[in-house]
């Protein structure tokens, strides 16, 4: 973008879309000022999950300047519901940044095309669905953030599932100690 061209007036906010493509050792970020054909799609590999979260925080940061975008610029960010549960909204919503945690299977995809499936190419549907998103409300379903006691009752009734499937499997032969150990770490891990 030339250093000369205008940017949207109030009537048309200027909104840098953020979408988080979360996996285990990586994600993907991908970023669109709505001023550019493709957005911009990178890669974090950080070590911790917080880590890996600043470096998502200094892409933003990064692109704002690259893109000239003006500093009060609307930030909005979504990512996938899934494993990491709502950690990531809570630490963006505490440094000011909009967020959004979507319903993945809300996400419009073309069912008549045969679909490549990656992580940057999820990250790239998710950005430019969070844009229209910013217009419009219906185009994704977006999830509602329960408050942190509520999650954490409701990880502890899945970590009880998981261990009673674990012990209908594996029956009773199976090695009780490491088993009792995790209810032990699990029962303590929530100040039982």
């Amino acid at each position: 973008m030339r250093a000369d061209q205008a940017y949207p007036t109030h009537s048309e906010q200027l909104v840098l879309a953020v979408s988080l493509e979360l996996a285990a050792n990586k994600w993907k970020v991908a970023l669109h000022d709505g001023q550019r054909e493709q957005p911009a799609v990178h890669t974090v590999t950080q070590q911790h999950a917080a880590v890996r979260l600043q470096a998502a925080q200094d892409l933003i940061d990064a692109h704002k300047a690259k893109w000239l975008l003006p500093a009060g610029v609307r930030i909005v960010v979504s990512d996938e519901a899934g494993q990491d549960a709502f950690w990531i909204y809570r630490a963006l919503h505490a440094r000011g940044i909009e967020c959004y945690v979507v319903d993945p299977a809300s996400i419009p995809v073309e069912r008549h095309k045969r679909r490549a499936k990656t992580d940057r190419l999820d990250a790239i549907k998710l950005v430019i669905n969070l844009r229209a998103t910013c217009g419009e409300r219906d185009r994704v379903h977006v999830l509602h953030v329960p408050p942190l006691q509520d999650e954490a009752s409701r990880q502890l009734m899945r970590d009880r599932g998981q261990l009673q499937k674990e012990v209908l499997q594996q029956g009773l032969a199976a090695p009780r100690l490491s088993r009792n150990r995790r209810m032990r770490n699990l029962l303590i891990d929530k100040n039982f």
